[in-house]
């Protein structure tokens, strides 16, 4: 067999192998959303400067809130402070779906400081109990989003700081909008991920624009 016969061969079975692949990605995906690209990469087993961030942490912490309900009489500081910090979230978020690490970094400057500047006194004590834990939960991580220029790593910090955002959002109800608790299920080596939108459309933080409608809504709330 000739060399350009070889080469040619070459050629169509590297590209079948790419297309084969493509497919798979969109077949794992699911659902009736649009896949674009393959996004495929391992998330998971980074060096954290702050925490070792291993995949079973990750999927300790995407799970778990199933039974959280909503306070009663939720008061209305504690309600007006989770809105301020879902809409922080959310802009976090936004700037993960732009794979932007500076706005990434930018809007959790600003989620950070309304957590240090909020005044917890005079608060029923089971909400502010509630509150604290919550946010003393995610606020290292926060704080991470803002000291790195790798998108790849705030997504991953990104992931624990959803589990404490919803949580926050399920118990004081803080808007009359709708939220939905998406999910992709290619996230983290295909152990999946959870984020927070006020749109029902899929925009998914994780992968940005390489696989920007994967995912589907698993929950609404409100």
């Amino acid at each position: 067999m000739n060399t350009d016969i070889r080469n040619i061969m070459k050629k169509n079975f590297l590209k079948g192998s790419a297309i084969a692949c493509s497919l798979f990605l969109i077949t794992a995906c699911g659902g009736n959303n649009t896949n674009e690209g393959d996004g495929s990469g391992k998330i998971f087993d980074r060096h954290m400067e702050q925490e070792d961030l291993s995949k079973a942490k990750v999927e300790d912490n995407i799970k778990g809130n199933e039974n959280i309900e909503a306070f009663a009489n939720s008061a209305p500081e504690l309600q007006n402070q989770v809105k301020n910090l879902l809409n922080d979230y959310l802009q976090v978020k936004n700037a993960l779906v732009e794979s932007s690490a500076e706005g990434t970094s930018k809007a959790a400057s600003r989620m950070l400081n309304n957590i240090k500047n909020f005044n917890t006194g005079n608060l029923p004590e089971e909400q502010e109990s509630f509150y604290k834990q919550r946010v003393n939960g995610m606020q290292n991580d926060i704080r991470y989003l803002t000291q790195t220029n790798d998108v790849s790593r705030q997504r991953d910090h990104f992931a624990l700081i959803t589990r404490n955002t919803y949580a926050l959002v399920k118990a004081f109800n803080p808007t009359e909008e709708a939220v939905y608790y998406q999910f992709c299920p290619m996230a983290f080596d295909n152990s999946g991920g959870y984020w927070l939108s006020a749109q029902e459309e899929i925009r998914n933080p994780y992968f940005g624009d390489k696989m920007l409608k994967c995912g589907r809504v698993e929950e609404t709330i409100n």
